[in-house]
């Protein structure tokens, strides 16, 4: 969603230590005004999984918990369970960078893999697992 993509911009594409601390206020701002709108594309939209996979960033954003972020992933795999842009997404979510811990984020990995219909590119989060591990 858009109103997500500005608040990224306001923050900027610089490692944390490298942002100030009004980039940082501008970016949960914006963050926090965008749920609102991810809020009203879903009731809009109710089978489409965008509006929903919209809301990863803001939960990364806004340090949404665990509780909160698995309510959010049960709305998005009701829509669709491969849906290989929110997989991708939540695996930010679950690193250990972010929100979660090198098991949960490799648990998650192997989880998506293992249910991956045939020809799916979910199997490919197991090497964005190990280069997050790497990095």
């Amino acid at each position: 969603m858009t109103a997500v993509a500005f608040a990224g911009e306001a923050r900027g594409a610089k490692r944390a230590k490298h942002t100030t601390a009004e980039q940082f206020q501008g970016f949960h701002q914006l963050l926090s005004q965008a749920l609102p709108a991810c809020q009203e594309a879903a009731r809009l939209a109710p089978d489409d999984p965008s509006p929903w996979g919209a809301q990863i960033s803001i939960a990364l954003g806004l340090g949404w918990s665990h509780e909160d972020f698995r309510s959010l992933w049960t709305e998005i795999v009701a829509r669709d369970p491969h849906h290989y842009g929110a997989h991708l997404a939540a695996l930010q979510y679950w690193c250990a960078k972010w929100r979660g811990s090198q098991e949960l984020m490799f648990g998650f990995a192997e989880e998506a893999a293992a249910a991956a219909p045939p020809g799916s590119l979910l199997p490919v989060l197991r090497l964005y697992a190990a280069f997050e591990h790497e990095h």
